[in-house]
């Protein structure tokens, strides 16, 4: 698990002698590619959310020499090897979902003061995370543990959606009665979360009563945020 301390653009360089390919979240976001036994190295950009992401490096080596992983994180000038402490395993886990977090009202969905990724959607709001009103968009992958009926549960003050498949199916705006939703899930679908927190004693929560009947928050082993996508070829 690579812990990301900030959101914003990260550079990522990998060196190894043969081939090997870095990912995060899911998505190849570097490949080293070799013909012969001598170190290569390749160099990419990705924006990334501040908080948890899964990071796997593999590497096939094919004669003698070092493998290195740097970084350049948002704000500094010079890559350095990724430090020890924003690296973890077991049973650290990453997931979540990418919260997004715009100022003011509206439905501008384009351009988020800051964004972190958050392990799931349950809050009651004590600490604002922007002065109100403000929004958030959650999004990523919702990945259940089985095939079957899930009944989904918004809830929310002031007010939120559920959108999955890229498609609103459920809104939530009266505070004393969740929205209510059964749906069969057979395997991941893209999943969004739109909140609106707009007055005061504001909360959101997004449950689901799985097919073996528990009732749950959907919990961050059936959340991942959006695959990684380079932004500059290595």
């Amino acid at each position: 698990v690579l812990l990301a301390p900030t959101d914003g653009l990260y550079r990522f360089s990998m060196t190894a002698p043969g081939e090997g390919q870095l990912t995060l979240d899911g998505g190849i976001i570097l490949s080293l590619q070799s013909s012969a036994a001598e170190a290569v190295a390749a160099t990419t950009e990705v924006r990334l959310a501040r908080g948890r992401h899964d990071l796997r490096a593999t590497v096939r080596p094919e004669g003698p020499g070092a493998v290195s992983l740097r970084w350049r994180p948002p704000g500094e000038s010079d890559e350095k090897v990724i430090p020890e402490e924003y690296l973890f395993h077991a049973p650290v886990q990453a997931g979540g979902l990418q919260g997004d977090y715009f100022a003011g009202a509206g439905d501008d969905w384009e351009i988020p003061t800051f964004s972190r990724v958050d392990p799931w959607v349950n809050e009651y709001v004590h600490m604002l995370p922007l002065p109100r009103p403000y929004r958030v968009r959650w999004q990523g992958w919702l990945v259940p543990p089985t095939p079957g009926e899930y009944t989904f549960s918004l809830h929310a003050r002031d007010r939120a959606e559920l959108w999955l498949n890229g498609m609103p199916v459920l809104s939530a705006d009266d505070p004393e009665n969740p929205a209510l939703l059964p749906i069969r899930l057979t395997g991941p679908v893209p999943i969004e979360v739109r909140f609106w927190d707009e007055t005061r004693f504001t909360y959101i929560y997004l449950r689901w009563e799985r097919p073996d009947g528990i009732l749950e928050v959907v919990p961050l082993t059936a959340l991942r945020p959006p695959v990684a996508e380079r932004l500059a070829a290595p």
